[in-house]
């Protein structure tokens, strides 16, 4: 038996070999035993792709910066911080590839 598995797992492997056992008594012998796997954390998802707005278009695709300032590009995204989510905005000169702001 590998301990990695999860109670379930577990329970569906000795009934199906015909142990008579329940998840409920795997869990608690699990526990008992110090064989529980780490209970993996929701992913929480930020981003909601499928709204009535409209899409911007992408103008910069395949273009190129003959000078510093010429192109500007942007992005915004939703990161994590303790309790709550904070915004995090960058604007980047395509030309440098230094972030202005």
């Amino acid at each position: 038996m590998c301990h990695l598995n999860g109670y379930r797992r577990l329970t569906a492997l000795l009934k199906r070999e015909g142990w008579a056992v329940t998840h409920k008594r795997i869990q608690r012998l699990m526990q008992q035993m110090k064989l529980q796997r780490p209970v993996k954390k929701r992913r929480i998802r930020t981003t909601n792709s499928n709204h009535p707005f409209p899409h911007c278009p992408n103008l910069v695709k395949g273009e190129t910066a003959a000078h510093p300032n010429a192109i500007w590009v942007a992005d915004i995204t939703c990161v994590r911080l303790g309790q709550g989510f904070v915004y995090l905005a960058v604007l980047m000169d395509v030309f440098t590839r230094d972030v202005r702001g």
